[in-house]
């Protein structure tokens, strides 16, 4: 698998981001796991990627080992890259060999493929965001700050690879380990490592065009070699996404509050729903704007998820861009399932490349909290209701809207309960292959009126469907989402946009 990466990879876009077919990636990892004898030229490079990576994150203890996690990340923080290479070498001299010649086969491809960037569009940090959840993790780590570092630290390795292998790693599947026409794969045999290749074949790419993390879109320009993007001091707030994010990779602080709302949202009462501290709220989106640094843990959770959703809510043409709004909404009107699910794929096809790796991570993470409905009473049809009027909104369209309120309500909740087949079961892993936490002790039960909206009753939300009161601008409109007979008792509930 290695080998044939190393071959092809260089030269496909979105390698270890783009989602291959889940199908093919199961049936590829079922006869891997029972010795079959598998032909890698009849598959798809992208599924070969991708059972890599999932083989990588089921290692038991991790590659880098789970004892030395901690050293690992402290690597980042030694003073000159010199420092940080030999803390790095000296790690590996305490990890099992052969750990250690995995990590030199897989770096060497990884720095193969980030030394043709501008053919795969994926640099050194893209690489690392798509590749850490699968190689650098550990249970229950429970902090962005970790999340952040563990991006930079394998950033580190692939851009200093070399230092740190030793040169001949760049030989270890053959002199020339690259085609330049990206046609047929050399059989090369490297007796150092036993590595066995099978027969020459075009290895064909996957037809699926499913979106994921590091894949780049037809109307992008070519990426240069970044460094980890740091927050720009630009406006954060009211700007299009593509202004603030770097080589179209999201903003640290957008990355930070994803991440702890992944880790908290799952075991907290009314995630998105329930109104946090007005003040609390302006002071983190001050200092956000603002470029300053921010420890997430000291806020409450409730803070975060508020002032996500004030982000999502000001970006211009808004994430799912005004000029598509009409035909996301056709999307519900398709057919069965699979119709639908093509739509939608279809039309992220048309979105810049920084809304859909934002709408990747954002529904990574609504899909796990409605995983846990029965801790924080948040379903599908729940979170639908409070996270739409943030993500899916026509700009100046008024009280003529509020019409299509249902249907926009019903298009979130089919993308979050669809979500795995839309944009890949690999969304699982952006955040590690533990991603909650049951800690939820930062909550906190205050009053939002960031969107003017008042609130009758706080009251906590049932699995089933919500009857909602909303006000929109000067007009009162009462909304029944269902019938009396199946809501039960008689409940008055303020979602807050």
């Amino acid at each position: 698998m290695l080998y044939f990466i190393n071959q092809k990879g260089p030269f496909t876009e979105g390698i270890f981001g783009k989602s291959p077919s889940i199908k093919s990636c199961r049936a590829l990892k079922k006869k891997l796991n029972c010795g079959d004898t598998v032909n890698l030229n009849e598959e798809p490079i992208l599924v070969i990627a991708s059972v890599l990576k999932d083989f990588l994150r089921n290692i038991q203890g991790s590659i880098f080992s789970a004892s030395l996690y901690d050293k690992w990340l402290d690597v980042i923080d030694q003073g000159e890259e010199e420092d940080k290479i030999t803390a790095t070498q000296r790690l590996l001299d305490q990890l099992p060999r052969a750990n250690v010649v995995f990590l030199r086969y897989l770096f060497a491809v990884l720095y193969n493929i980030e030394q043709h960037s501008s053919s795969n569009q994926m640099t050194a940090y893209n690489l690392s965001v798509c590749i850490t959840p699968s190689m650098l993790c550990l249970s229950n780590s429970g902090s962005s700050e970790n999340f952040t570092k563990q991006i930079s630290f394998i950033q580190f390795l692939i851009e200093n690879c070399l230092k740190i292998f030793g040169e001949d790693i760049t030989c270890l599947f053959g002199e020339t380990s690259v085609s330049s026409d990206n046609s047929d794969i050399t059989d090369i045999t490297d007796n150092s490592e036993k590595v066995a290749v099978s027969d020459k074949k075009t290895v064909r790419k996957s037809s699926l065009k499913n979106w994921a993390f590091g894949c780049i879109s037809r109307t992008c320009k070519e990426n240069q070699h970044p460094c980890l993007p740091p927050t720009k001091p630009k406006q954060l707030f009211g700007a299009p996404l593509e202004d603030v994010c770097d080589n179209d990779t999201l903003p640290t602080p957008i990355l930070d509050m994803l991440y702890f709302i992944n880790q908290k949202g799952p075991f907290t009462e009314g995630i998105f729903r329930k109104s946090p501290s007005i003040k609390s709220c302006r002071a983190l989106k001050k200092k956000l704007n603002c470029g300053d640094t921010v420890n997430l843990n000291e806020e409450p959770i409730l803070v975060i998820a508020s002032v996500l959703k004030d982000f999502l809510r000001n970006i211009q043409g808004s994430i799912f861009s005004a000029s598509l709004y009409d035909k996301w909404l056709d999307v519900i009107d398709q057919g069965n399932e699979d119709d639908k699910i093509k739509a939608t794929q279809r039309l992220l096809d048309q979105l810049p490349r920084a809304n859909v790796v934002f709408l990747r991570y954002l529904f990574a993470v609504l899909r796990n909290i409605e995983q846990h409905s029965s801790s924080n009473q948040m379903t599908a049809y729940n979170l639908s209701v409070c996270i739409t009027p943030s993500i899916l909104h026509l700009p100046n369209s008024g009280s003529s809207e509020l019409g299509n309120f249902t249907k926009k309500i019903s298009f979130i909740q089919f993308l979050i309960e669809n979500c795995l087949k839309i944009f890949g079961e690999d969304i699982t892993c952006l955040f590690g292959e533990m991603s909650v936490s049951s800690d939820n002790s930062d909550i906190t039960d205050i009053t939002d009126n960031s969107e003017k909206v008042a609130v009758i009753k706080e009251q906590s939300l049932e699995s089933e469907p919500v009857r909602m009161t909303m006000f929109y601008k000067k007009g009162q409109l009462q909304y029944d989402a269902m019938t009396s007979s199946r809501m039960g008792p008689s409940t008055d509930l303020s979602t807050v946009f």
